[in-house]
């Protein structure tokens, strides 16, 4: 893999089961993830991308109140609850 940076990193790919919620309504579907080691615990981030998260959802960020609004498309593969 490239960092943001375009240095390469080596993570460990697996699928994991991704679930989000807005207290109403549940989200569930399966996507492939790389994990990634970090030198120091101040670094750990986790990043949503295109591929497996980003692409079933129309995301709207709003930096002055530090909120993320996702909308699911009608790509979304998993299943709706609630």
């Amino acid at each position: 893999m490239q960092s943001f940076g375009g240095q390469s990193i080596r993570a460990v790919p697996a699928h994991v089961d991704l679930q989000i919620s807005d207290g109403r309504q549940v989200f569930k579907w399966t996507a492939k993830v790389g994990f990634v080691e970090f030198v120091q615990a101040e670094d750990e981030v986790a990043v949503l991308g295109h591929g497996g998260c980003l692409e079933y959802f129309r995301a709207t960020f709003d930096g002055d109140r530090r909120e993320v609004e996702l909308v699911p498309t009608t790509r979304f593969p998993g299943t709706v609850h609630g």
